[in-house]
């Protein structure tokens, strides 16, 4: 695949931009902690998360030369934050929690070490992710609908923070889907260019938990738990 010099530039250069962008909701979630219920703290991890797994993976790279498998924990950390949250959103009993949890984790491993191997990206993994976030979001504007019209729905933190996991899975679920591809196919220029995708998604997905956590505030005396 071909592509302008300054097109493959631009690319390499909004990714660290778009990672270090997730510091903006991970910042402000730690600043107003103390008004987040437990899900969107769980969220604040999550962004935080994002941002120190690039890191370690430019590490790695450097150090290295070699990066894949500090690659694969990218789904795994990341659906692990998901879950929590929704555990707290959807009120799922512990037994259901520890149940995906492990359920995820050991098909995880064995994606890992069996069916992909650290040759390449865990994309079945990240489908898995993909299904899982969506999933548990649309589950929860479901739970939305039936509560009392308090607040409008754009304004109910955790439903905007929703919306913003749809669109970044949604989005990112074809980056890992044919990044594999053109890792086979040593079409660097096209993983460039697929990644890129990935970089405008991470910036819409910080904007809606950075406005997920401004509009967040706790009553008096109501529990983080929720």
């Amino acid at each position: 695949m071909e592509a302008s010099s300054w097109l493959l530039r631009l690319a390499d250069q909004s990714e660290p931009v778009a990672y270090a962008g997730m510091l903006v909701p991970c910042m402000i979630g730690l600043w107003r902690w103390s008004q987040l219920p437990a899900s969107l703290r769980a969220l604040t991890g999550l962004a935080g998360f994002m941002a120190l797994h690039f890191g370690l993976l430019k590490l790695a790279g450097y150090l290295w030369r070699e990066n894949i498998i500090v690659g694969h924990l990218s789904g795994v950390g990341e659906t692990i934050f998901y879950l929590l949250a929704f555990r707290h959103a959807l009120r799922l009993s512990a037994h259901w929690f520890y149940f995906l949890l492990v359920a995820f984790l050991l098909f995880a491993a064995l994606d890992s070490f069996v069916l992909e191997g650290f040759g390449q990206l865990n994309s079945y993994t990240l489908a898995l992710e993909s299904f899982l976030g969506i999933s548990f979001a649309l589950l929860y504007f479901e739970q939305e609908l039936h509560k009392p019209a308090v607040r409008p729905i754009l304004e109910r933190p955790f439903t905007v923070a929703c919306i913003g996991i749809i669109l970044y899975l949604a989005g990112t679920i074809m980056v890992y889907s044919l990044s594999n591809h053109f890792v086979a196919t040593n079409d660097s220029v096209g993983n460039t260019l697929l990644y890129s995708v990935n970089n405008i998604m991470l910036f819409v997905l910080s904007g809606f938990l950075t406005q997920s956590f401004l509009l967040s505030k706790l009553p008096a005396g109501q529990p983080t738990r929720c």
